[in-house]
């Protein structure tokens, strides 16, 4: 309650206790050490590339008909080196042989085609284009076109299938 009196203003004082704690919190527990390894950190190891998804590197072993073998190699994405065989009859005479390509050839979008000449014995070529249908198979067609000193002009188209060989184990 407040009084006025000749321009002095008296406020009553009530007596308030304020009570402070003086119970501190407990001390956390002691943490345990933490224990840093001193071993120098390894990197982690390189990972292997894995081969492309149609790679065709290998031997490939496959014919164009009976007694009529053909065999390539693949290395780098090429057809590095191709042998065929081809046999024929003009009239009555019969004539056969084999030669090789005439260097490495590039494998685009899963095809090729490689070349090989042989001027022995008369002029035999060949023409093989392929096509790669899975990584351990391929087929095409192996045109020929020669002159036997014997039976004369042959002109020859045969299809031919091959597959990868297996690998060699390492030893």
């Amino acid at each position: 309650m407040l009084k006025k009196f000749t321009g002095m203003l008296v406020v009553p004082l009530m007596a308030f206790s304020f009570a402070a704690c003086s119970k501190k919190p407990a001390p956390a527990p002691p943490q345990a050490p933490v224990v840093v390894d001193s071993a120098p950190v390894q990197p982690p190891p390189a990972a292997v590339p894995a081969p492309p998804a149609d790679t065709f590197e290998g031997e490939w072993k496959g014919d164009s008909g009976p007694d009529l073998p053909l065999s390539f190699s693949v290395e780098k994405n090429q057809v590095t080196s191709l042998n065929a065989s081809y046999s024929g009859k003009n009239g009555t005479c019969n004539y056969n042989g084999g030669i090789g390509s005439d260097g490495p050839v590039p494998i685009n979008n899963k095809t090729f085609t490689s070349r090989g000449k042989n001027t022995m014995h008369g002029e035999t070529e060949f023409t093989a284009t392929g096509t790669f249908t899975s990584p351990t198979e391929a087929s095409g067609t192996l045109v020929w076109k020669g002159k036997s000193e014997l039976c004369g002009d042959f002109n020859l188209e045969y299809k031919w299938t091959a597959k990868k060989a297996p690998a060699e184990a390492m030893d």
